[in-house]
C-alpha cells in the first residue's frame, strides 16, 4: 500500500497497527481505495472540524447514506429526555409531545458497530427528528469486510464512542505550574518521549498497545483504543515502562 493512501485514509501511526490496517487495504483494488478516500473527504467536510457528530452509516443502493446532528444535540437530546416538568401546565405539554430518546439509546447508538439496516436508520431518524444525508460515491461498495472495517472506523473518527469499560492511566508532573513556561514545555515533551519510547518497547515484543491521550494542563490521560481484559493488562505494562 502507497503510504500516501494510508494517510488520506487518516490512518497514521507506528508500528504494528498501520500494518494491520496496511493488510486491510492491500485487499483492495485501486479503483475501491480512490472511492473510500473520496468518501473520507466527504465525511471531514460533513464533520465541519467538530461541528457535528456522525452517528450512523448504510449502504444505499450506489451511494452511502449517513445519520449526522450538531456536536451539541446529543447533550440537549438526554436533557430533554430526562428533565422534569416544573407544574402541571408543563407536565401536560409533555405529556402531548412524542417520546423522545432516551440516555441508554444514545448509549446503544454510540457503542459498537456503526452500521445500520436501512429499517433502523429509518428509525433513528424518525426519533432524532433528523435527516439522513446520502453521499455520492465513485463506484458501488463491494460490502467486503476489509472494506467494511474501514468505514467503521472513518465513521468512528468523524464521531464520538461510548465505552462502559476501559482504564485509564493518569499522569501528572509534579510541581509543574511552579516551573516557567519553557521549563513546562521541555516536561511535557520529556513525558511525551517517554510516552512513545514505551509504546516502541512494547510493540518490539509484539504487545499491542494503540494509545489515545488526552491532555491535562500539566500531564496526559492514556489509553488503549483496544478493549478488553488483555488491553487493560496491557495498558498496566505500558504504564510501568513510561
Amino acid at each position: 500500500m502507497d503510504s500516501s493512501d494510508s494517510e488520506m485514509l487518516g490512518f497514521t501511526s507506528t508500528g504494528f497497527y498501520p500494518n494491520a490496517l496496511s493488510a486491510l487495504v492491500e485487499e483492495m483494488s485501486l479503483l475501491q481505495r480512490g472511492n473510500l478516500i473520496h468518501l473520507d473527504t466527504r465525511l471531514h467536510d460533513l464533520w465541519g472540524l467538530g461541528q457535528n457528530v456522525i452517528l450512523s452509516w448504510c449502504p444505499e443502493g450506489e451511494d452511502i447514506a449517513v445519520l449526522m446532528v450538531p456536536h451539541y444535540s446529543i447533550a440537549d437530546y438526554a436533557n430533554e429526555a430526562g428533565g422534569d416538568a416544573d407544574d402541571d401546565d408543563d407536565r401536560s405539554d409533555a405529556e402531548s409531545q412524542p417520546p423522545g430518546p432516551s440516555e441508554d439509546f444514545f448509549k446503544t447508538l454510540i457503542s459498537g458497530r456503526r452500521r445500520l439496516t436501512p429499517r433502523q436508520m429509518k428509525n433513528v431518524a424518525t426519533l432524532l427528528g433528523i435527516e439522513k444525508i446520502n453521499i455520492s460515491l465513485r463506484t458501488r461498495l463491494t460490502d467486503s469486510a476489509p472494506e467494511r472495517q474501514l468505514i467503521e472506523r472513518m465513521i468512528k473518527r468523524y464521531s464520538i464512542s461510548y465505552v462502559p469499560n476501559r482504564a485509564v492511566a493518569l499522569f501528572d508532573i509534579v510541581g509543574f505550574s511552579l516551573l516557567n513556561p519553557f521549563e513546562q514545555m521541555t516536561q511535557l515533551n520529556s513525558l511525551s518521549y517517554s510516552i512513545n519510547s514505551a509504546q516502541s518497547k512494547l510493540l518490539a515484543t509484539e504487545i499491542g498497545i494503540d494509545f489515545g491521550r488526552s491532555t491535562t494542563g500539566d500531564g496526559f490521560y492514556i489509553w488503549n483504543r483496544d478493549l478488553g481484559l488483555d488491553a487493560n493488562i496491557n495498558l498496566y505494562h505500558f504504564m510501568h515502562l513510561v
